[in-house]
């Protein structure tokens, strides 16, 4: 949300809600943007991105007429804050100068408003250089949705900054505390909410009554309307029957627990069940904590047990050999050796290395590796298979780092690979092109050649050759009359009609005997 303000000469440039460490008694002021005006044609002086981030769509619209005498009207950041009544600050202060410069009519002021201000809050505070003080309140404002610019109407010029109340009625004396825009307002009576809604009455979920309430208060949008509790129905026994027939239980806690009649998430009555609460309902673990059910007390979610990890269901009962047990189940009496060798050996399907740790064996497999317990049974797949499995009778290609499915092969054409069916049929690509034959700039034979062939993304069509047609003489036009002469190696030379590279159109060139 923005808002229009106006701005007078007298701060430096600072940082959007930043604090300025020197006055423009040290420094001198520096203004954001000034101009001189025209008193009988007024003018649009709106602050750009470039000129300022923070007051980008900042200015002031004086209209023609507005002013006694051409003046040079500034724009400058005021102070950090102008804001009162513990209000919040939702904007930039911004001074427009020369400061008490009065008009003959009204003059529109802008001013950015910071994101998520509530418009029933937003206040414009006003500080003259007396120090005197004042607010222009949201009935007075228009708010641009679409530019997050808020726009006001002042007589002269001063200190302006957009800020949020702590209420919608702040700064205002409302009998019954119920305001928006600025605005008091008074309570609906039912005369003013009009006819009683054809709405029925029914039970909540939670018990509360719900539907017409017969209330006639004040909506968001500050009209009168009858108060409609939109909550969800609940079910009733004979929405759910037949009932399931399980028994309800007597929870330690005194509450119920078993089959209930509720609302689904699609909508639709049915039995659903409960379960007495536990210790943990009401616990709330930190991360890497989990409720331990039995105490509802929060315990680590994961313990380190030498080389394993044991998890929240269980603890580590023998660090050495990283053996994790339930809570409350004992541990054997043994100790493992720090590393695998010898006397501690890996696991099947694993091999101890150097270094004491149980690596995984890997086998081969074409373009795969099968893991423990796995073997290869085929390999052009890529197929593993564990000892009591299985394997299809295919054959796998290999095309450009994949493999293709059985029944294709590996088709290249013009350096791209891919997988397709085995050959094209002339049926497969449909009908001739209809395309002329010509004949090429280097003599071969351009347009269809008659072969269906299989294209780069897998389909047939018909193959072209896209050379360059050669040029024929009367392209060129009137030969330029330099005689053709036999050279040393049998050639000849002399006039000859060629396609021009630059142009692409068919010209005379003179080609000479080589030395």
């Amino acid at each position: 949300m923005r808002c229009r303000l106006s701005i007078a000469p007298t701060l430096i440039l600072c940082t959007f809600f930043g604090a300025c460490s020197k006055d423009a008694s040290q420094l001198g002021t520096v203004f954001v943007k000034k101009q001189l005006v025209n008193a009988d044609f007024g003018a649009e002086l709106i602050v750009t991105q470039a000129e300022s981030e923070p007051l980008a769509g900042a200015g002031v619209i004086i209209p023609a007429g507005a002013l006694s005498a051409h003046t040079e009207i500034t724009i400058a950041f005021g102070p950090d804050s102008i804001v009162y009544d513990n209000s919040a600050v939702a904007g930039p202060a911004i001074e427009l100068g020369p400061d008490g410069t009065t008009f003959t009519r009204p003059v529109e002021v802008v001013l950015p408003v910071k994101a998520g201000t509530n418009f029933d809050k937003l206040r414009i505070f006003v500080r003259q250089a007396s120090g005197e003080q004042s607010v222009i309140l949201p009935k007075s404002v228009r708010y641009d949705a679409a530019t997050g610019l808020a726009h006001f109407y002042v007589e002269h010029f001063t200190t302006f900054q957009c800020g949020e109340a702590e209420s919608p009625c702040s700064h205002l004396v409302c009998p019954t505390n119920d305001c928006s825009a600025g605005e008091c307002h008074t309570p609906c009576a039912e005369v003013d909410c009009g006819l009683q809604p054809g709405v029925p009455s029914w039970t909540c979920t939670d018990g509360t009554p719900g539907g017409f309430t017969g209330e006639c208060a004040r909506q968001a949008d500050g009209t009168c309307g009858w108060v409609i509790n939109w909550c969800d129905r609940g079910c009733s026994v004979e929405e759910c029957s037949p009932a399931p027939g399980a028994p309800n239980l007597i929870c330690p806690d005194g509450t119920t627990a078993g089959p209930i009649c509720e609302r689904g998430e699609n909508d639709v009555c049915g039995w659903h069940f409960t379960t007495c609460p536990t210790p943990c309902d009401n616990t709330t673990c930190d991360a890497g904590e989990v409720c331990d059910p039995t105490t509802g007390t929060c315990r680590p979610n994961s313990t380190p047990c030498g080389e394993n990890t044991c998890g929240a269901d269980a603890y580590c009962c023998n660090e050495s050999c990283g053996i994790c047990a339930p809570h409350g189940a004992g541990c054997t009496a043994q100790e493992c050796p720090a590393g695998c060798g010898p006397n501690n050996p890996c696991p099947t399907g694993f091999e101890c290395k150097n270094d004491g740790s149980c690596l995984e064996i890997r086998t081969p497999c074409g373009q795969n590796e099968c893991g423990a317990g796995e073997s290869c049974c085929n390999e052009s797949c890529g197929l593993c298979a564990g000892p009591a499995g299985t394997c299809p009778a295919i054959a796998c290609v290999e095309c450009g780092g994949v493999l293709c499915a059985p029944g294709e092969i590996c088709h290249e054409k013009r350096g791209a690979v891919h997988c397709g069916p085995a050959e094209c049929g002339l049926n497969d690509c449909g009908p001739p092109l209809g395309l002329p034959n010509w004949t090429c700039e280097g003599g071969e034979t351009g347009g269809p050649t008659g072969v269906c062939q299989r294209n780069a993304d897998g389909t047939c069509g018909w193959e072209v050759n896209w050379c360059t047609r050669a040029c024929e003489d009367a392209e060129c036009g009137p030969p330029p009359g330099a005689p053709n002469e036999q050279c040393n190696d049998g050639t000849i030379a002399g006039p000859i009609c060629r396609r021009e590279a630059t142009t692409g159109s068919c010209t005379w060139v003179i080609e000479h005997c080589g030395p």
